[in-house]
């Protein structure tokens, strides 16, 4: 059986602070595995195993599941039998526990690297452009961003969602960031992505913070606040990669949803 195998070819991070309030940092947390390091080297034909799974190598069945943390590599791969009856058996054990579109395997055979832009959609190249923008905001840029939202964009990404999914339910941000909504959004997982892209620029420049749930007073949970300027800029970069990789987006559409993008990519005028 073949599948998508998603590896990340950068430190994962994670966002941390030294309390409630105080701002958050962006850290590495674990270096390249030696697992990574293998699949990241490998070419095409290449078998590659898992030693002493786990860790499993996670090969996804669609490209709309593939969990992506960015930047990575993006393989087809072939699944392969594990060689020993033992391992065999722990395969069969550990994939009989979820219902995922997905299994944990020990051995693949890299059939192909396949670009990037497959995982968001037939416009992925231009859902990658807003990522690769979104990794590199400066404080400068998140303002302009936020400066020119309109407001009008929740109601033209609720119409373009709601076109996509086929529900007329009210659009907010818990359900444009849902990994478990089927598909995960038009641009499959572009919208977590550029999600936490933003996030840890943001907390590259001190401008993030966990607070506590004020919604729900009986409750410990904390959440993840950005600075206005940084919080806005998140709507506006998933507002402009909903319009620039989603498909039957009308024109007056995307002129709501690409107005802040189409601010921050203008050409500077000439003097």
């Amino acid at each position: 059986m073949t599948g998508w195998v998603w590896v990340r070819t950068a430190p994962e991070r994670r966002l941390v602070s030294d309390g409630i309030g105080d701002p958050v940092r962006s850290e590495p947390i674990a270096p390249l595995s030696e697992l990574e390091t293998r699949l990241l080297a490998a070419a095409p034909g290449d078998v590659v195993a898992a030693v002493d799974a786990p860790p499993w190598i996670v090969v996804d069945d669609e490209l709309a599941g593939v969990s992506v943390s960015w930047p990575g590599r993006l393989l087809d791969v072939e699944a392969l039998p594990a060689l020993a009856p033992r391992d065999r058996e722990r395969e069969a054990e550990t994939n009989a526990q979820h219902r995922g579109r997905y299994r944990r395997v020990t051995r693949v055979r890299v059939l192909r690297e396949a670009s990037p832009r497959a995982l968001f959609g037939a416009r992925g190249d231009r859902v990658i452009d807003v990522i690769e923008r979104a990794a590199t905001l400066t404080p400068a840029e998140a303002s302009v961003l936020a400066d020119h939202l309109p407001p009008a964009v929740e109601d033209a990404c609720a119409r373009v969602w709601r076109r996509w999914s086929g529900a007329e339910r009210r659009v907010g941000s818990a359900v444009l960031l849902d990994p478990n909504i089927r598909g995960g959004s038009p641009i499959n997982r572009g919208l977590l992505v550029i999600n936490d892209v933003v996030n840890h620029a943001a907390a590259g420049h001190a401008a993030a913070r966990y607070v506590w749930d004020d919604e729900d007073p009986d409750d410990d949970d904390t959440w993840l606040e950005l600075d206005a300027p940084w919080r806005h800029a998140s709507t506006a970069l998933r507002c402009a990669a909903l319009a620039l990789g989603a498909a039957d987006v009308s024109d007056d559409e995307g002129d709501v949803l690409l107005a802040s993008w189409r601010a921050l990519t203008r050409p500077p005028a000439v003097p």
